[in-house]
């Protein structure tokens, strides 16, 4: 006899990948073009890239409460020094809040 366990989900601390894929579907659907962003050669760049319009910005997803390494917090002050818009989230409804504020 088998005996099969469910781990529960715990929708209270989602998985940094659960937080980006519904951050993309909500996004997707409101009309903005996103997509993962790399830069080789360049470790602590922001998960993904966003635009709709003239408007652009990335978001870096964290686990909730996972601070960011020391190499994504120089990256993402370099990009804002330059001037570029980034966001860093930890749960669904901050990323959501940010699409909507950057829709205004």
């Amino acid at each position: 006899m088998t005996t099969v366990f469910e781990l529960p989900i715990i929708e209270n601390d989602p998985l940094e990948a659960t937080i980006e894929r519904g951050a993309c579907k909500y996004a997707e659907k409101r009309g903005w073009w996103q997509r993962k962003f790399t830069s080789p050669g360049h470790r602590g760049v922001p998960d993904r890239i966003f635009g709709r319009g003239k408007t652009v910005f990335w978001i870096e997803f964290k686990r909730k409460d996972e601070p960011l390494r020391p190499q994504q917090e120089i990256e993402i002050k370099k990009m804002r020094d330059a001037g570029l818009t980034v966001y860093v989230c930890d749960n669904l409804a901050d990323a959501k809040r940010v699409i909507n504020v950057e829709s205004m």
